[in-house]
Parts: C-alpha cells; sequence; structure tokens
C-alpha cells in the first residue's frame, strides 16, 4: 500500500470564500482522496472574526480573567462560546521547573514573553466537544482580532464536499482538522468531517492468529488528521489544505454522536462502585500532598 501526501496552497481566505471551489482550482483531485481543511481557514470564510476592541468583558470574565493569567476580552468571549470547566495553568507549571520551555519553542525567552501574556489555557466544552479556550485565538488571523472555531464543522465539512463534487466531479471525503494539547506538545483533531466513517470498525476482527481482539476501532478522522499536520504545521507554512490519497476507507456509515458528559458521569460512577468513593478520595489527598 502506498499513501501520497500532497499540501495545497490557497490563495488568502476571506469572508464568503468558498473554499472546495478553491480547492479544485488549485489542485488536481481524483475519487477517494481525503481533502483536510484547517479549521481557521473555515472561520475565515465563514467571518467567525470578532475584533477585540469591541469586545465588553463582564465583571466574571474579568475575574476569571486575573486568576487565569489571561486578557479578559479572550474570556469574555469563552464564556459566551463555552462552559469551562477546569484549567491548564501552563505559566505556573514552567515557573515550578515541571515543564521544561525548551520543549515549547527553539527560543524559550520568547515562549516566556508570549505566556506572560496569557498564562494559561482553559478546558471548555463546545456542543459536548472538548476545547483548550472554546476554540478561539488569535493566531494566523489579522492583527486586533479573534477567531471562533467553525460554529457547525460537521456542517462546513459537508458544505465543502459538496462544492468539490459540484466543481470537480470527484468523490472525496473532507476532514475539518484542529490543534489540541496534548501531553508534551499539540496534536491535531478532527472537528468535522464528511464522506468518510469516522473509525476504523474492526473490533472483533480476527487477528494474524485468526482470534477475535480485542480494539481495531482507531480513531481513524483523527489519525488522518494528524498525518496531515506534519506538512500543514502550526505558524508561517502557509499550507493550509492537505490531500491524502491512496487511503482505502468506508465512505459512509451510521454511528450514533458522543455525549463527553455522560460518558464521564458513567465512569464516574463505575469507579466509584468498583474502587469505593473512600479510597477515591484519599488517593486523591495523597496525590495532592
Amino acid at each position: 500500500m502506498k499513501l501520497e501526501i500532497f499540501g495545497v496552497k490557497l490563495p488568502e481566505i476571506k469572508k464568503g470564500d468558498n473554499i472546495g471551489e478553491l480547492v479544485c482550482e488549485n489542485f488536481d483531485l481524483k475519487d477517494g482522496d481525503v481533502v483536510v481543511v484547517t479549521s481557521k481557514i473555515v472561520s475565515k470564510a465563514e467571518g467567525r472574526f470578532v475584533k477585540i476592541s469591541e469586545i465588553k468583558p463582564t465583571k466574571d470574565a474579568i475575574n476569571l480573567a486575573k486568576k487565569a493569567g489571561k486578557p479578559p476580552e479572550l474570556v469574555e468571549l469563552i464564556l459566551r462560546n463555552s462552559r469551562v470547566v477546569g484549567i491548564i495553568p501552563v505559566h505556573d507549571l514552567v515557573s515550578r521547573g515541571l515543564f521544561d520551555p525548551q520543549g515549547l519553542s527553539k527560543n524559550p525567552e520568547l515562549a516566556l514573553k508570549v505566556l506572560e501574556k496569557d498564562k494559561s489555557l482553559l478546558i471548555t466544552l463546545v456542543n459536548s466537544s472538548i476545547y483548550t479556550d472554546a476554540g478561539i485565538d488569535a493566531s494566523n488571523v489579522p492583527e486586533g482580532y479573534f477567531a471562533l472555531p467553525p460554529k457547525d464543522p460537521m456542517r462546513s465539512a459537508e458544505a465543502i464536499r459538496e462544492s468539490i463534487l459540484n466543481h470537480s466531479g470527484k468523490r472525496v471525503a473532507v476532514l475539518i482538522s484542529d490543534t489540541e494539547v496534548f501531553l508534551n506538545g499539540s496534536i491535531e483533531v478532527c472537528r468535522g468531517y464528511s464522506g468518510i466513517c469516522p473509525v476504523k470498525r474492526e473490533f472483533g476482527e480476527p487477528d494474524i492468529y485468526g482470534k477475535p481482539k480485542w480494539g481495531g476501532c482507531e480513531a481513524l478522522i483523527h489519525e488522518i488528521c494528524c498525518a496531515a499536520s506534519l506538512i500543514i504545521g502550526q505558524s508561517h507554512e502557509g499550507i493550509p489544505v492537505v490531500v491524502l490519497r491512496g487511503l482505502k476507507y468506508e465512505d459512509d456509515c451510521k454511528i450514533k454522536s458522543i455525549s463527553l458528559e455522560n460518558i464521564f458521569r458513567a465512569f464516574i460512577k463505575e469507579n466509584i462502585k468498583f474502587i469505593g468513593a473512600g479510597k477515591i478520595m484519599r488517593f486523591v489527598f495523597d496525590f495532592l500532598k
């Protein structure tokens, strides 16, 4: 099997631009290709920008911004568009020597300057999906603006796929990719998809010895986005679209959406039953000493 990955450069995206049409104009697609589009250019095309000077933070946003060490305007937008459930105190972890700034940047001094202005990441829920800072940031957008993530990334992916079909006649899969925090770095996750089954449905399939295996349901759409990120990059590369060619995948399947909140509740209840609430609390207290 051979898998090819192509980077596609596009003109600067403006509000109202048709991303599917632009992809067709700048790359010769084939049936079965997987088109990975960065969330940021989808936000640009959909006009998901907010002028920072026009944001009036509430008292709640100002208080939370002081605790988190974040710009109050950014916190106000986060509160408007998500539910805050936690915090990652990045600056504090670096200050306490628990995280090496050289793991963040080749230029640690520059990284620390950035962290002085925005010291933490808020863990948020947006439509039952986990985002840091509700997916809102000011990177790769004009000065003085914040970009919000696509309002409905599933619908956005479907619209791009339909546009590609209309302009090229090619049947492809479309994924919308977004960067998220993961352990000692960042990783790409898929926020919306169309024309592809999101997982490899091989749970229980025989392994190389013919035994039914526990596993095999790989998170395919996220793996694809991670592969695409090797070309897309995170700063000045200027490649907002990647095409994967040669990948075999199911082009359609019916899978119910997952409620992270319901799963988390079930997880807590089952762990209390299995381990016991007292033991869990003692473990937490011992861990925090």
